[in-house]
């Protein structure tokens, strides 16, 4: 694609965001909104600068610690777990309900049962949303195995690769792509549960507590201007996850 051409796409993003905020401008100017509901454009313009300007990048690193924290100890668990169960269809069929069950409960239900094991500090935080992102990670790597061509799997046991190499350049390669689907979706997933912990178990520093306290206050414009806030830095990861995946599993799809 030409530069003129990734331009024009670019500026064609905008339009569905530029929309919305005319939309939102001209529900607000025309009072069919009370501005309680529906604050002013400019002053969640303001509150966030506010935010940002003063203790907000606090509030975003210490999320977004416990987001990636979080991440990292799912994949450790999920991944090497879904890669021994998907190998093995005894293994699979044994620990389906078991699966089934843990992913279909809401991460939620789970608080008071984590508030009595790990109390009300970041290690509360950090377990639950771990626990409920495991379970994407185990099964898009039990998926990933599943997607391995038996054919490679053959050729290989045809030039007499051992059972590791077979795991190690066949296996691991070809389940990957899968594996960094479901590290995509965890990605998201880890950020609102992060989120909705930071809201009801509390902490000094987080978005989610800043949300839960300014709900509290009514403050209304600085409710919105976190929202975007968070929507923005959901943005990042996901276009900084996009150029990871791009560079790890270039092969995919081709």
């Amino acid at each position: 694609m030409s530069i003129t051409g990734k331009k024009k796409n670019g500026l064609i993003g905008w339009v569905g965001p530029l929309v919305l905020i005319t939309i939102w401008a001209g529900v607000n100017l025309s009072g069919l909104v009370d501005s309680l509901y529906l604050p002013n454009v400019g002053e969640v313009a303001k509150r966030m600068v506010e935010f940002l300007s003063t203790d907000g990048w606090r509030h975003i690193s210490s999320t977004l610690t416990r987001t990636l924290l979080s991440i990292g100890l799912a994949t450790v668990i999920g991944v090497p777990l879904g890669l021994i169960i998907g190998l093995s269809p005894q293994l699979y069929q044994a620990s389906e309900i078991i699966i089934d069950f843990f992913r279909s409960v809401p991460g939620t239900a789970f608080f008071p049962l984590f508030l009595l094991f790990f109390g009300v500090g970041d290690e509360v935080k950090i377990a639950i949303t771990s626990f409920v992102v495991s379970w994407v990670m185990l099964l898009n790597s039990v998926y990933g195995v599943w997607n391995c061509p038996k054919t490679r799997m053959k050729i290989a046991k045809v030039f007499r690769a051992s059972r590791w190499q077979i795991f190690r350049e066949v296996i691991i390669f070809d389940a990957l792509p899968q594996i960094v689907v479901g590290l995509r979706l965890s990605l998201s997933l880890a950020l609102v549960i992060t989120i909705v912990t930071e809201m009801y178990i509390g902490g000094n520093y987080g978005l989610g507590r800043k949300i839960y306290d300014s709900y509290i206050a009514y403050d209304t414009a600085k409710l919105y201007a976190i929202i975007l806030v968070i929507g923005g830095l959901g943005l990042l990861i996901n276009k900084s996850f996009g150029y990871f995946e791009r560079k790890v599993v270039h092969w995919a799809g081709k």
